[in-house]
């Protein structure tokens, strides 16, 4: 495995790949551990039209050992994207769901981050984009 791979990263764009499949209703909520030294993440289906939910598909620490629970292939987006939906199959089900207004506004996120970055919507100090949850659609404060 590559030592370099910034795994929030692919994470962070895996979740639009997976829009662009069909899977519109699912979310990523992400941010730093208090220690900032993890970055958390979770990802869900959206419940009664809102996000974050109380019970998500995962919700997972990434602490840079390079290890995901759903794929052994971190080199590729796609890859990875695939894992997800074989291992995730049956709670993704609700996932297949037109939610323009959700992809629209994560895409134009991810449209304005470096290949390299990721998000970080919580964390004990001022997170770097907190702000754009202002704008969420459907955001549970």
């Amino acid at each position: 495995m590559n030592s370099n791979t910034n795994i929030p990263a692919k994470i962070t764009r895996m979740i639009a790949l997976l829009h662009d499949r069909g899977y519109e209703n699912l979310y990523l909520y992400s941010g730093m551990s208090p220690s900032g030294m993890h970055w958390r993440y979770e990802i869900g289906v959206h419940e009664n039209d809102e996000w974050p939910s109380p019970t998500p598909i995962l919700s997972e620490s990434f602490i840079g050992d390079e290890y995901l629970p759903w794929t052994s292939n971190i080199d590729s987006i796609e890859t990875m994207a695939d894992d997800f939906v074989i291992k995730y199959a049956k709670e993704l089900k609700e996932a297949i769901k037109e939610n323009d207004t959700y992809k629209s506004w994560y895409r134009s996120i991810l449209n304005k981050l470096s290949s390299d970055d990721f998000l970080v919507f919580y964390a004990d100090y001022p997170a770097r984009h907190e702000d754009l949850l202002n704008t969420a659609p459907n955001y549970k404060h």
